[in-house]
């Protein structure tokens, strides 16, 4: 099996491109056509959110920093993320891959005095997508986020 460079180790699959896409708003009709490809520059985004990396150091191979950020922002304005994550979140559900049973925990989230409520548990590929749509959703800053408050009690 060949050996991916490490920015591509978590790239989007076929797959979840093919789940993705279609919940993206089409290109303009007029213009100059794109020169980065959409699915490289989400590819970028997502990098930069799961690293938690200043823009400019998104890597080159996902287009120019300036470009994704670009793509998030318009995105993030025009509710797609929102978007995508109810509609991410109601495909995990038709397919039976989130759980609504209640799991007992040792002990209280981060940040927290008390145990969780019953929640939802997701497959940890599901749940990777969702926690990165939810902070894409959330405007990730520059700054590294805690996800121990986000992270599911049981997969």
């Amino acid at each position: 099996m060949p050996t991916l460079p490490p920015p591509a180790r978590h790239d989007l699959t076929d797959a979840e491109w093919a789940l993705l896409a279609p919940l993206l708003p089409a290109p303009p009709r007029r213009g100059r056509p794109r020169t980065w490809g959409i699915r490289s520059l989400l590819n970028g985004i997502f990098f930069r959110i799961r690293t938690g990396c200043p823009w400019p150091d998104v890597h080159e191979r996902h287009g120019p920093w300036w470009r994704v950020y670009a793509l998030f922002v318009h995105l993030r304005a025009d509710g797609v993320w929102t978007n995508v994550h109810t509609r991410l979140l109601t495909h995990a559900q038709e397919q039976g891959k989130l759980s609504w049973r209640s799991v007992p925990t040792p002990r209280p989230l981060a940040g927290t005095s008390t145990p969780p409520a019953p929640g939802k548990t997701v497959s940890p590929a599901i749940w990777q997508s969702l926690l990165i749509m939810v902070f894409a959703a959330q405007g990730a800053g520059s700054q590294r986020r805690s996800t121990s408050a986000l992270m599911p009690i049981a997969w």
